[in-house]
């Protein structure tokens, strides 16, 4: 008969029966045995794909793991560096400032030293001022007395004293003239 497309058949004998039973059995059991072992393998499969599902994940991971512990040690060099060169450019800049601040101090020492100079030199100035006008003073006293002792020499006739004081009134206003130091017309004067 010709059921839903199939062929079946049906077995009037029992003779017949028990062999196509058994056979029957047979290839149900052998389709059986080959299902389960397709499943076997399937699992198999299925098993072994996971497991090297499993280890390309623990090799990405890894992978991973390698490669993020890379960029810490990138990132932590790079801070290093950029400690190191911040302590640089600090300890630079350190000094530079006490570098200011000393040179600041000696510009001013220096400054403090050119006004003590400078006040010594107004100092030595107006002592040497003082000093000029005494000798001048000591000149014009010289040269009044030498007058007087030409005229009194003139008066007592001694014409050789007379001449003598001549010269020497004759050259301190010669040396009066030509600006000489007050030391050499001292001397002159004092021969």
């Amino acid at each position: 008969e010709n059921i839903s497309g199939h062929a079946h058949y049906e077995l009037s004998h029992d003779l017949l029966l028990a062999p196509v039973v058994k056979s029957r059995d047979e290839a149900r059991k052998k389709v059986a045995e080959q299902e389960a072992k397709a499943a076997e393998q399937e699992a198999r499969n299925k098993a072994q794909e996971q497991q090297l599902a499993a280890e390309q994940r623990e090799k990405e991971a890894r992978l991973e793991a390698v490669k993020e512990r890379e960029l810490r040690i990138k990132e932590n060099r790079s801070r290093i560096r950029y400690r190191n060169a911040a302590f640089v450019a600090f300890f630079a800049c350190l000094a530079a400032l006490i570098f200011g601040v000393l040179t600041i101090r000696k510009s001013k020492e220096v400054e403090k030293k050119k006004a003590e100079i400078e006040q010594q030199n107004l100092q030595i100035k107006a002592q040497k001022e003082k000093t000029d006008d005494a000798l001048r003073t000591i000149i014009k006293a010289r040269k009044t007395e030498l007058i007087e002792l030409i005229k009194l020499d003139k008066k007592a006739e001694f014409t050789q004293s007379a001449e003598k004081n001549a010269k020497l009134l004759e050259d301190v206003k010669n040396y009066e003239k030509a600006d000489s130091t007050l030391d050499v017309i001292i001397k002159k004067l004092g021969q």
